[in-house]
């Protein structure tokens, strides 16, 4: 039977940051944290996404008795400045903000638009309006 330091010394191998472990029980504060947040979340449950299901792991695998949770470091660094010139990465931020950032993120985007011009002012406008990322139709 594979233990503990076997996964994380794979996971480490794979490019993982960091590995975990716990129990398959419900996650009631994720449960009620989303609930709390239902309009937040909208978009996910009308794309069929049933996060509230998700916050019970025995209903995707009844059999569980514990998680691996890995974690990826996303911003393990910032975009090289030879990408940061493009276009498309500056519009994907602005878009994945303004769709899956929440009011938070709705908000700093609002505050960045009042002094923004060109390409960014449209990108922001358009991410605010929850309109597709430039460039995909």
């Amino acid at each position: 039977m594979v233990g503990k330091k076997e996964v994380i010394e794979n996971a480490l191998e794979c490019g993982f940051e960091d590995t975990g472990f716990t129990t398959a029980a419900p996650f009631e504060t994720q449960r009620a944290y989303l609930e709390e947040r239902r309009e937040d979340y909208e978009w996910a449950i009308r794309s069929g996404l049933d996060l509230i299901a998700g916050t019970d792991p025995k209903s995707i695998m009844p059999e569980a008795k514990s998680i691996i949770v890995v974690m990826e470091a996303y911003f393990r660094e910032a975009f090289p400045p030879s990408l940061e010139r493009h276009e498309r990465v500056k519009s994907m931020t602005a878009w994945a903000l303004g769709r899956i950032g929440g009011p938070a993120a709705k908000q700093a985007l609002a505050a960045f638009l009042v002094e923004s011009a060109g390409p960014i002012r449209s990108e922001i406008l358009a991410a605010l309006e929850g309109a597709s990322p430039p460039g995909d139709a």
